[in-house]
């Protein structure tokens, strides 16, 4: 059961994606502006909540990166990538 909410919820938000990257290559400068107005802000929401949950803690470990014998240290690969891929370094 597992398996087929995983593949559910992933083929959602990919397909989402997909959705938006069409949106965006193939749209007219007022449906740009329309989708700006509206999955922007639906995105910036979504990788602001991921952040959150990877903030680390008190001792400086990601919360959801670390597991219970080994530790992930700030900033775990959700924090790099976002770096990455948002700031270009």
């Amino acid at each position: 059961m597992d398996e087929i909410l995983t593949s559910t919820l992933s083929e959602a938000v990919y397909g989402r994606l997909d959705y938006v990257d069409d949106l965006v290559n193939d749209a007219d400068a007022e449906s740009l502006r329309a989708l700006a107005a509206t999955e922007m802000a639906r995105l910036t929401e979504t990788v602001r909540a991921m952040l959150i949950q990877h903030e680390p803690d008190s001792r400086g470990h990601c919360p959801q990166c670390s597991g219970w014998l080994r530790h992930r240290r700030h900033p775990c690969p959700i924090w790099t990538v976002a770096h990455q891929r948002m700031l270009g370094r």
